[in-house]
């Protein structure tokens, strides 16, 4: 876009520890409007929800206009099961996110993992 931020405002070492000054100011902003009320905080989660699912437009907006049709043709590769296989590949990959969400999740309620 542009904008060049500098160095030391998103990378900083501190005892021998990488930080961003970004990273803290938003943290520091972010505790100060918890604090202010239940009321306040919903406005700044109402105002960030509207920011993000209009950057989300935004990208897909921009995805579309440079998207290249032509690469969608074949859309199913017949040699590779077509919509059967499609659908194999897409289950197989659906599943095997649930798999390791799972294990992040239970990884947490084991006594010794190791």
């Amino acid at each position: 876009m542009g904008v060049t931020i500098p160095l030391w405002l998103y990378s900083l070492n501190v005892f021998g520890y990488d930080t961003s000054i970004l990273t803290v100011l938003y943290v520091i902003l972010c505790t100060y409007i918890v604090t202010l009320g239940s009321k306040e905080s919903n406005v700044f989660n109402y105002t960030f929800t509207v920011a993000k699912l209009g950057t989300l437009l935004l990208i897909s907006f921009m995805a579309l206009t440079y998207m290249n049709v032509d690469n969608y043709i074949p859309f199913v590769l017949e040699e590779k099961g077509g919509w059967s296989g499609t659908i194999q590949g897409a289950s197989v990959i659906y599943f095997a996110y649930l798999g390791f969400d799972f294990i992040t999740c239970l990884a947490e309620e084991t006594r010794n993992p190791i």
